[in-house]
Order: structure tokens, then sequence, then C-alpha cells
């Protein structure tokens, strides 16, 4: 048993990764950086995770692994984690990704040097197909800085919301001090955890710091992915995402173009996966049903207040932005019929 508290504490939810979980873990313990603690839920586990788990923690006493009881999906489960933690600093990491043995070792030498509440860093999308063969590397970072003003601070998160750098927990160092004085907790929430995490823990920050890194890699599956499974509420919670975003700006007095652009073109590009989930047989939805929703949807307050304010990216966006201010049903609908066949 380790006697005094870690540096760093990294918390992992754990649910059926047995072809994943030991290279992940691995991944952590053999960091340069030592001084840390992983603490790994199984959240009920069908396969041979947990035996593979208490395995590994015979080798490494860093390794706390607890054995939760019921289901609770990854946000719950990260909340367990976090009752545990003992570290200084605390960041997260999924069962079946990795990162490279240096990432953790930048992280913490700019958040000792700096004091500073909150390292993001960027990652590595690794992408297979439907027969999980590899694709493709997708390469995504932020720039080196360290800034502590209330303005750059909010550049800052505009620029890792517009590179889809912020929705994570995995690529950030966080105060311990931060959550738990501020009861920072993940929602349970099938989309859009992390995110809303990150909103609330960003309304506490006086201090924020990205580095140019890559050295997390995000395993991309289609196999298993709640990115790629139906599910009913995605476009309320989209919607939510963007909204609560956009009034974290409000508050903090920052409204202008860039910022209506960066959400407005999220809100286009959640719009377009909403028609083509709607077309999803599994919708349960007809052409009525889907042209109901469309012009219901059209007379949400954001796009009004973002369509008319923001620089519309690409072409898809154009037109979908096209259909919706003239509530073209008919042509929505085509539209999501053709992503769907896209995305086959």
């Amino acid at each position: 048993m380790q006697l005094k508290k870690p540096y760093l504490s990294v918390i992992m939810p754990v649910y059926n990764a047995e072809l994943y979980i030991e290279q992940a873990i691995r991944s952590i313990l053999n960091q340069t950086f030592r001084d840390l603690e992983l603490i790994c839920i199984n959240d009920c586990s069908k396969d041979e995770s947990l035996k593979i788990m208490l395995e590994l923690s015979k080798e490494d006493d860093r390794l706390l692994v607890i054995d939760s009881p019921e289901n609770l999906g990854a946000g719950q489960a990260r909340n367990l984690g976090l009752a545990k933690a003992a570290g200084k600093y605390i960041t997260f990491m999924d069962a079946d990704d990795k990162i490279d043995s240096d990432l953790y070792r930048k992280a913490a030498d700019i958040a000792e040097n700096n004091d500073i509440d909150e390292v993001v860093w960027g990652l590595t999308e690794q992408h297979y197909d439907s027969n999980d063969k590899f694709i493709r590397s997708v390469p995504i970072a932020p720039e080196n800085k360290v800034v502590n003003n209330k303005k750059d601070i909010l550049d800052t998160i505009l620029f890792l919301e517009d590179k889809t750098l912020f929705g994570y927990q995995w690529n950030s160092f966080y105060k311990a001090s931060i959550i738990k004085e501020n009861d920072i907790q993940f929602e349970k929430s099938i989309f859009y955890e992390d995110f809303f995490f990150n909103l609330e823990y960003a309304k506490h920050i006086k201090s924020i710091s990205t580095i140019d890194d890559t050295g997390y890699f995000y395993y991309k599956r289609v196999n298993g992915s709640i990115t790629n499974s139906f599910t009913a509420d995605y476009f309320d919670l989209s919607y939510r995402r963007i909204n609560e975003m956009l009034e974290f700006f409000k508050f903090n007095s920052y409204v202008d173009e860039k910022v209506c652009t960066v959400l407005g073109n999220r809100l286009l590009r959640y719009t377009l996966s909403a028609l083509q989930r709607n077309c999803d047989k599994r919708s349960g939805m007809g052409y009525k049903d889907r042209k109901e929703w469309f012009l219901k949807t059209c007379q949400l307050p954001l796009y009004k207040e973002l369509l008319y304010n923001s620089k519309i990216s690409n072409p898809a966006y154009y037109i979908t932005a096209f259909v919706i201010k003239h509530k073209m049903a008919v042509i929505a609908d085509m539209l999501g019929m053709v992503i769907g066949i896209i995305r086959k």
C-alpha cells in the first residue's frame, strides 16, 4: 500500500475491455512520471476485465481496483473514482486507449512550474472500420501556451471547442481541490457527460495551459461505440450542449462573431446528424413525423441567435442553414437520407 499521497490520480472506468485493458493500464504504470495512482472501476464487466486488473494490481501497488456492485455507466463510475482519488491533480483514461510514456511527465512539469488549474493536451485519433481493421491516424493538437487572464482563458476554451478537444476528460490535468471544493461530478448521461463536467470545471479556473502533444491515442472503433449507436435523445442533448456553452460565454460577457461561428457550425453539424438519425428505422419515424420534427426544430431560438451571426464553414452546413432558414422540410429529409447512405 502507498503511504504518501500521489501527485496524480488517474481514473479509469472499465466495462468489457478485456481485449485492451492490459495495454491501457501498462501505458499508465509505465509512465516516466511515477508519482501517480491508477484507480480502475470495474463497472460490472461480463468478460475477463476484472481478472486482468486484479492480476496487474499484484505487480504494482499503485493500481487500485474497485469492483462496482452495479452497472453505473462511465460517468458515474468516474464519480466513484473521484471519491477515492488522493492526488493533487486528477486525470482520466478510457480502458481501450493508450498513452505515450512521457505524456504525464510533460503535463506535470507544466502544472507544477506554473501552478496551473488545468493542463490540456491533444490526441491522435486511431480510426478502425467495422471489421476492426485500422484505417488511419488523425492527430489533433493545441499550441503550447500558458494563460492566466479571463479573456485568454475564454479564447482558449473556444479554441478547444472548435478543435473538438473540449469535450473529453482524458486530455486534461484537473486540480483536485477545484473539483472537490465545488462538488463537480459527472452526470448520468449517454452523451456529453465529459463536456458538461468540463464546462462546470471551466467556471472555476483562473489559469489554463495547452501543450502541443498528441500522445493520447484515442481508438475510434465502430463496434460497440456509443457514438455510432442509435440514441433517441441525441439532438436534445446536443442542443443543450451548445446552449449551455453559449450561456457560459454570455455570463462572461464574451459573445461575438467568433463564438457564434464556432457554436453555429457545431449546431449545423448536430442538426445534420439528427436528420440522418431520424431516417434510421430504429427511430420509428415516418416522413410525417420527420417533417413535424424539422419544422418544430427550426423554431428553436439558437438557430436565429447563431446562424444569422456566424460564418458557415463548409458547403454541407451552408445548405443545411439555408434549408432551416426557409423551412424546407422535403429537402431536409433528403439531406438526412443522403447522409445516412454516405455513413453506411
